[in-house]
Order: C-alpha cells, then structure tokens, then sequence
C-alpha cells in the first residue's frame, strides 16, 4: 500500500508542477521587459508535459534522463551548461531582423583600409552595448553562448574598450553567424 500512495504523491506532483510550469511559460511568452528566441530548442517542443519521443527526459544526456517517469509524466529542466553573455546595440532598422533571423556577415561589411571594418562589435558589458543603444534606439540583444564555445572561438577576440576595465568582443563578420544557434534575449 506505501508504494501505490507514493507513485499516487508523485504524479500529483508532477501534474502540479506541470501545471505550474505551464502558467510561468504562458505569462512570460512575448511580454514584459524581455523577449527570447533560441533558447537551444524547437518551437513548439515543451519540457513540461506528458512524455513523448521529442520530450527532453528522453534525451540521451539530458538532466532528467535518469528519472523514472510516472504516470507518463516528467519534469526536467535543459542541461544547464556554463554561458557567457555577449550584448549588441543593433544598428537603426537591423534589431528586429537580428533578433529574429541572427546575424549576418553582410550587416558587417568592409574590411581593412575601408570604410567600414567589417567587424560586428558585442560587449561582455551591457554598459557598453546600452551606451550605444541610446543613439541606434534599437534596444539590446543580449546572446547566450556556451562557455565553451565561446572560450574556443571568440574569446581572443576580447579586447579592452577604450583601454578601459570594460571588455569589447570585435567579432569579424565572418565568425558572426556563428553566434546564431544561441538563446538571444532582447531587451528593448
């Protein structure tokens, strides 16, 4: 009788949190301060709800891999790897397309002894990015890249902004797509 009273406790709670879940994703969808796209999943996938083929608990690797699913249903949060945020001030007319789509090597074009110098200009400090979008009045993108991802191939292009304590990452346009599988959060 205890094992049928717990596996009763744990789909209830289960249900519950699903529920909760629920509630928490439908109200910060599209609203308030902050937008998101990425975010490292599909449209329309969901973590909380009844176990399918594409449900995150049946992932190989994923945090709740391991867990029982009761009453077919699960919980489980995405693997919660190490980011660094990288923030851009879009230039006037380019926001909502970067946000959207990512970036393109063609909004960066030049190159030495030109004009433009074909670098996308992001900051590890959102002081520096907010600074400039005072001016563009796009907002800020702010891009969630994987430390390790980051690490290996944009982190030597950090560079001290103004000669400052502040860190400004010059990204060649050739690099900037690259950015474009990861969560982008804008904040307008």
């Amino acid at each position: 009788m205890p094992r049928r009273l717990l596996l009763l406790l744990a789909a209830l709670t289960a249900l519950a949190l699903a529920s909760l879940a629920g509630i928490a994703s439908a109200a910060s969808t599209g609203t308030g301060a902050q937008n998101r796209v990425g975010a490292l999943q599909t449209s329309g996938a969901s973590f909380v709800g009844l176990a399918s083929f594409e449900s995150p608990c049946l992932r190989p690797g994923s945090a709740a891999g391991s867990v029982q699913i009761v009453v077919g249903f699960c919980v489980a949060a995405e693997d919660a790897e190490d980011t660094v945020s990288l923030f851009k001030a879009p230039q006037p007319g380019r926001g909502a397309s970067q946000f959207e789509n990512g970036y393109s090597a063609a909004d960066f074009p030049g190159g030495p002894g030109q004009d433009s110098d074909g670098l996308a200009y992001f900051a590890r400090d959102k002081s520096i990015a907010d600074e400039f979008a005072d001016s563009y009045g796009e907002g800020v993108i702010e891009t969630k890249v994987p430390r390790s991802v980051y690490e290996s191939q944009y982190a030597q292009f950090e560079y001290p902004y103004q000669g400052g304590p502040r860190t400004e990452v010059p990204i060649p346009a050739s690099a900037v797509e690259g950015l474009n599988p990861f969560e982008r959060i804008w904040h307008p």
